[in-house]
C-alpha cells in the first residue's frame, strides 16, 4: 500500500537521518527483511522503541536500519538483544525464577516469535539525529535513565 511504500522509501533514502517517528509494521518489516544488508546503507543514529507511548529501549547503532531489523525479525537471540531481554524477563515472569544459566540454553524460540510480532504491529521507532559521538553516548544514557525504559540493561556497555 501508499504507506508501507512511503516508508520503505524513507528507509531506502536514509530519510530516517532526518528526526522522526515511524511505525514499523509487518509489512515493512518485510521489506527490511529482503534487502541484502549492503543495500541499507549506513546511518548512524540513536533510535527509540516505543508503545502506546512508554518508551521502551533506547539505542545507538552505526548502521541503524540493520540493528531495526535484527530487533525485529532476526531469530539469534544474540542479534536480537532487546528481544532476548523481554524474553527472559516474561519467563522469570512466569516461572518466578530468575535466569542465571547460560545465554543459549535459554528457550528463546518459546518467546520470540509473539515478542517479534508484538514489534511489529504496535511499536513505533523515534530516529534522533546527533552527529557528536560523545553527546550521542550521553544521550543514550540519560535519556534511557530519565525515560526508565525497561529494555536498556547496559549489560554489554
Amino acid at each position: 500500500n501508499t504507506q508501507v511504500a512511503q516508508e520503505l522509501t524513507n528507509i531506502k533514502s536514509n530519510k530516517l537521518g532526518k528526526d522522526g517517528e515511524y511505525h514499523i509494521n509487518t509489512q515493512v518489516a518485510q521489506e527490511l527483511t529482503n534487502i541484502k544488508s549492503n543495500k541499507l546503507g549506513k546511518v548512524c543514529r540513536l533510535y527509540l522503541f516505543y508503545s502506546d507511548n512508554k518508551p521502551i529501549h533506547i539505542g545507538i547503532s552505526r548502521n541503524v536500519l540493520e540493528r531495526i531489523r535484527q530487533h525485529i525479525v532476526r531469530p539469534s537471540q544474540l542479534q536480537s538483544s532487546l528481544t532476548y531481554l523481554i524474553a527472559r524477563t516474561k519467563h522469570e515472569d512466569t516461572t518466578g525464577k530468575l535466569f542465571y544459566k547460560e545465554r543459549n540454553k535459554f528457550p528463546y524460540e518459546k518467546y520470540r516469535k509473539n515478542i517479534q510480532e508484538e514489534m511489529r504491529d504496535k511499536w513505533k521507532i523515534k530516529i534522533i539525529t546527533e552527529t557528536d559521538a560523545y553527546k550521542k553516548h550521553y544521550f543514550e544514557i540519560f535519556l534511557a535513565v530519565k525515560l526508565k525504559t525497561k529494555g536498556n540493561s547496559f549489560e554489554t556497555h
